[in-house]
């Protein structure tokens, strides 16, 4: 962070960083409305891959350009966190860390502690965030060991997520 800062203008000039965007429906609502916003996925670039360095430091980067009150928001890959996948990922509320012997647990708990670094530094630039996840991996994602001692407290509202790679809404809590 130290480095970003030192060797770049981190002048605040986003109004929203959309994580995990996807196609970038967000961002893209922002911008109609005249207000400055970047897409972080790596469908938009490999280079966005959160998992690598030099990912998370584009991640951190983009932070450091939110306006204050600006708006973090993400929707983090959830194929470890849900139901259907805890036969393979072995996640409980007692062992939210999963199988760890697994590359994909890895790396999606990698995800979860680099985004709580996420949050704890837009939290501390007066920014707002927001985590979109299914209502399935709600219980066992909010226990994340990391995540759960930054909240102590979260707040979470359950509605209707449109359709993505499927025909039918979903529930997801927003947390």
């Amino acid at each position: 962070v130290l480095l970003i800062l030192w060797s770049t203008d981190i002048s605040p000039r986003y109004h929203v960083v959309d994580l995990f965007s996807g196609v970038g429906q967000i961002s893209q609502c922002y911008r109609r409305h005249g207000l400055a916003a970047v897409e972080y996925d790596f469908l938009v670039s490999n280079s966005m891959d959160f998992v690598s360095a030099a990912g998370f430091g584009l991640a951190i980067y983009a932070v450091l350009c939110l306006v204050p009150f600006g708006l973090l928001i993400g929707g983090p890959d959830c194929s470890s966190w849900t139901v259907v996948s805890r036969g393979t990922s072995l996640r409980t509320i007692v062992n939210p860390g999963g199988n760890v012997n697994l590359q994909w647990v890895r790396d999606n708990n990698l995800t979860v502690s680099r985004l709580t670094l996420l949050l704890m530094l837009a939290t501390a630039m007066h920014c707002l965030w927001v985590l979109e996840q299914p209502s399935s991996s709600q219980s066992v994602f909010a226990r994340h060991w990391r995540f759960e001692k930054f909240c102590n407290h979260t707040a979470s509202a359950t509605c209707l997520h449109s359709p993505w790679r499927s025909h039918t809404p979903k529930l997801c809590n927003i947390i």
